[in-house]
């Protein structure tokens, strides 16, 4: 299973991602505690899917700690694992009021970085 971690700082747009992974063919979470990601990825393979985008932010700081450890062990047990970090807010990207070009312009700037993330390695 591919899993995409979707990160970055409040307000960078990760639920834009989000969604933007969900419509071409990820079953996505949005906001899930790190804690939980283990259970999710491993409920999910036995489901039969084969890609996961799960957003995870500073609300699960208490195991933000511990991520590192739970890629590594995802990663060890077969999963590829790639994370998707967003810096900065998306208005870099996209005007405050958008017009129908900039909204494009921004999801293609999300489009370009999940299909960076996707691509077979």
């Amino acid at each position: 299973m591919r899993v995409v971690l979707v990160t970055g700082m409040s307000g960078s747009g990760k639920s834009v991602a989000i969604r933007l992974l969900e419509d071409i063919g990820y079953y996505c979470v949005d906001n899930l505690p790190a804690r939980f990601l283990s259970e999710v990825c491993a409920f999910l393979t036995a489901a039969g899917h084969n890609d996961l985008a799960v957003s995870i932010d500073a609300r699960s700081e208490a195991t933000l700690g511990d991520l590192p450890a739970i890629i590594g062990g995802l990663r060890r047990t077969g999963y590829d694992v790639r994370i998707l970090f967003s810096p900065r807010r998306p208005m870099r990207w996209c005007r405050a009021t958008p017009r129908r070009a900039d909204v494009i312009r921004c999801r293609n700037g999300w489009l370009q970085a999940a299909q960076s993330i996707t691509s077979p390695r």
